[in-house]
């Protein structure tokens, strides 16, 4: 039954839940967290764990996977000085800001990247940068080598 399956989902979900964090912890993490808006007064930028991040600094390959808002493409960001093959992999999902704003989605996106900021999950792939660059909005994401936990459930 579905409410069985809600169940169990849930006991799985609040076991994957970290342990508490202590008040040093939660300070850090709130500092670190702080919201810079962008010129134009839009989406928030949350660089988090590589501030200085541009979309220069990023080289794209294969797309990973596409939705109604987006699509996720595979990069590197780029090391001078560094082989390529040991520049970082992320996943970039791309947001077509202009198809967000003509239906109305701007605060989805803006809970999406909120939600992608407070996430501290060895299981979930945390958010390394975002900003608005052209008609686009990018949020670099850990890029997850195995695929996403969505591509292994329906398997």
């Amino acid at each position: 039954s579905h409410a069985g399956a809600r169940d169990r989902l849930g006991k799985y979900l609040d076991a994957l839940r970290p342990p508490p964090l202590s008040a040093e912890a939660k300070a850090a993490a709130a500092a670190a967290a702080a919201p810079v808006e962008d010129a134009e007064g839009g989406l928030t930028l949350t660089p988090t764990l590589l501030p200085g991040l541009r979309l220069q600094d990023l080289v794209f390959g294969q797309k990973l996977g596409s939705g109604t808002f987006s699509t996720v493409k595979w990069c590197k960001r780029i090391v001078k000085g560094a082989p390529q093959s040991e520049w970082p992999e992320f996943a970039a999902k791309i947001i077509s800001a202009d198809t967000i704003r003509r239906l109305g989605y701007e605060r989805s996106i803006e809970r999406e990247v909120a939600v992608l900021r407070r996430m501290a999950h060895p299981g979930v792939a945390r958010l390394v940068a975002s900003f608005r660059y052209g008609s686009g909005a990018y949020l670099v994401l850990e890029y997850g080598s195995r695929g996403d936990l969505h591509s292994h459930i329906t398997r």
